[in-house]
């Protein structure tokens, strides 16, 4: 018997929009003030965790993935994205962090490094 996802996975009335952000990092990790992303109402950091809010309500994500290009390489800089919520079909948020490449601990990007984050919002075809 397959399972749910799968049927989900193959269902031709499914829709998918890929989106990606990328930007240089300020201090600590912040964004820049001018970044625009199609779709996206606003990308924030606090503390080590981003937020990405997006303009409208979507079913669901999927392949998600993102990484760091260091200004200065570093093992404890940031190097890799992992996703931590993701409620795009309630309050239209997905948040992550970045971790360090040594321990796995989270990290905010230093000054210079640039980010880079990819994912797959999916929608219903004909919907409004």
């Amino acid at each position: 018997m397959a399972s749910p996802s799968i049927k989900l996975a193959n269902d031709s009335r499914l829709g998918v929009v890929p989106v990606r952000i990328n930007f240089t990092s300020g201090a600590s990790g912040a964004v820049p003030t001018t970044l625009h992303v199609p779709l996206v109402r606003s990308v924030a950091i606090s503390g080590t965790t981003y937020t990405v809010t997006m303009e409208e309500t979507w079913l669901d994500m999927m392949a998600f993935e993102g990484c760091v290009v260091q200004a200065s390489f570093a093992t404890s800089g940031a190097m890799y994205a992992v996703p931590l919520t993701v409620t795009v079909a309630t309050d239209k948020k997905i948040t992550f962090s970045f971790n360090r490449g040594d321990t796995g601990a989270a990290v905010a990007p230093a000054s210079g490094d640039l980010v880079k984050v990819k994912f797959d919002l999916v929608y219903l075809r004909g919907a409004n």
